[in-house]
């Protein structure tokens, strides 16, 4: 039995009692102002005596945009020619004088469930040939998809012949990206019926873009190119976002309750920045933590993208890597400890920097040898890090990732002595003496060339990065809790050389020592 979903406003459904063509639909009655959450069924409108007129047509537009199968029988009282005359300009719209009688609203009726059996057939039609469309160019998609995000530059030159090859209609100008979070699902080979449905629902509801390139990017989710017409308007394409998150929404009548995000980037002019774009859809999905909205553009929070080092220095996501990779355990559960109360809290003003902070950690664990050169290395588990929607759970798991690989090195070290842990306590037990890379090579017992190259490839830094590391901090130290003179704590801290002793401070703290002990007196 066909289901027929019928919107009622000044209406009773008694009053389609005894009309022998209705037996055939399973019926589901609805309030017509409330009418969002039956979108997925073909959908008859029978509104009696409108008295706004203007908001009627503004609401028929708008059902019209958001469920293709619906059509409206309006009934009137009194005749109206200017009224018929514009709902002619509408195909799905029906007007009955009551007047006429029982028999005539009949006929009105038949027409009007006519109409919209004719609608559902396009749109099945429709929905066939998306479902054709996209087993036929799947790969071909995927492959393009792949291409415009990993050489974009090459794709603009190669405009014109991807066109010829593939049947696109891509242009120069006019792109944005948007991304798809679902908490619950994977978008891979075990979820690819689901992959599958966000993709044919996304072809179907963006009507307004000119072409759509989909396809699933680590970590970012179900990523969406979308090259626009020159023409359309913001509000439209807003509306149609919101549209897509409700139908995607409505797959949980299949496959259960779940959270999702739709993050659009900004419109960029060349599909050479689509990265841009990516990045910037990436970052206000973050925003869902604090403002709680489940679709977010990146043009409503432009004003106030800020950079990482804003909150967290590079020198501590540096001082960071560098005790992984010693193995220090206890020094990185201060580390977080000293995170978790006093840096985590600010990103909250900045929900993008949860992102920020932890693709920063993750890129460096990468490049640094010692790390990766692990057997087990827990390369799968960082990449999860990156499908959890809440920054600081993502944070949390973090922690949890870099104290197992700890746990990893400090196991090593017992085996293999460790020449940076050995080089570094000497550096903090004789760092106010004159040091270089032979004096600390001839310490641990090596040719300076193989100490240097064992020093980066276990913390990630060169000796003279945290070497200088530990005479700012202990310069800082003496600048908060003593009265010595700047040039008495130069010497004190291993320095002969005022000048570049001073540049050195103000690079690491970004403040003169002068200044920093005027803003430390301040704050005391």
């Amino acid at each position: 039995m066909k289901k027929l979903g019928i919107g009622i406003h000044n209406f009773k459904m008694e009053e389609l009692e005894g009309i022998s063509f209705l037996k055939d639909y399973k019926i589901k009655s609805f309030d017509a102002v409330n009418h969002q959450e039956m979108e997925h069924l073909p959908c008859l409108f029978i509104l009696r005596d409108i008295k706004d007129v203007p908001k009627l047509w503004n609401g028929i537009q708008e059902s019209e945009f958001h469920n293709p199968c619906a059509c409206f029988l309006l009934l009137i009282k009194e005749e109206d020619f200017s009224f018929v005359y514009q709902a002619c300009q509408y195909k799905n719209v029906f007007v009955f004088h009551e007047k006429e009688g029982k028999e005539a609203f009949k006929n009105s009726l038949r027409k009007a469930v006519a109409r919209l059996v004719h609608l559902e057939q396009i749109e099945v039609g429709t929905r066939q040939l998306a479902e054709y469309e996209y087993e036929r160019n799947r790969k071909i998609m995927d492959k393009l998809f792949s291409y415009i995000l990993q050489k974009p530059k090459e794709v603009a030159v190669l405009l014109p012949e991807i066109n010829n090859r593939y049947g696109t209609k891509l242009k120069e100008h006019n792109y944005e990206v948007f991304v798809i979070n679902v908490n619950q699902y994977e978008f891979g080979g075990q979820s690819s019926q689901f992959h599958k449905q966000v993709i044919l629902l996304a072809l179907h509801t963006l009507r307004s873009a000119e072409e759509l390139i989909m396809g699933f990017q680590e970590p970012y989710g179900m990523v969406g190119i979308l090259h626009n017409k020159e023409n359309v308007r913001n509000e439209t394409r807003k509306k149609e976002y919101k549209l897509l998150w409700r139908r995607i929404k409505n797959l949980k009548r299949t496959y259960g309750e779940f959270e999702i995000t739709v993050s659009v980037g900004g419109m960029v002019d060349d599909i050479a920045q689509v990265s841009q774009s990516l990045e910037e859809a990436a970052f206000v999905r973050e925003y869902y933590l604090t403002k709680g909205k489940v679709i977010l553009f990146a043009d409503e929070i432009k004003g106030i993208q800020q950079d990482l080092e804003h909150y967290i220095p590079k020198k501590k996501i540096k001082e960071l890597i560098r005790l992984v990779s010693l193995g220090e355990v206890e020094q990185v559960n201060n580390w977080f400890t000293h995170f978790h109360r006093f840096v985590e809290p600010t990103f909250l003003k900045y929900p993008p920097a949860f992102t920020k902070f932890c693709w920063s950690v993750c890129n460096s664990l990468a490049k640094n040898e010692k790390i990766a050169s692990i057997s087990t290395y827990p390369e799968w588990k960082l990449m999860t890090i990156h499908h959890i929607i809440d920054g600081m759970d993502r944070c949390k798991k973090l922690e949890e990732v870099l104290l197992e690989i700890c746990h990893m090195i400090k196991q090593e070290n017992e085996d293999d002595e460790n020449v940076a842990a050995k080089a570094i306590d000497y550096m903090k037990a004789h760092y106010m003496e004159p040091l270089n890379l032979d004096s600390i090579a001839e310490q641990c017992g090596l040719s300076t060339s193989y100490f240097s190259r064992k020093f980066k490839e276990e913390t990630g830094e060169n000796y003279i990065d945290v070497l200088t590391d530990i005479r700012i901090r202990e310069a800082q130290r003496l600048i908060r809790t003593t009265d010595l003179p700047i040039g008495e704590i130069v010497e004190l801290v291993g320095y002969c050389d005022g000048k570049h002793f001073r540049r050195m401070f103000q690079k690491t703290t970004g403040m003169r020592p002068a200044e920093y002990r005027k803003n430390v007196k301040k704050k005391n």
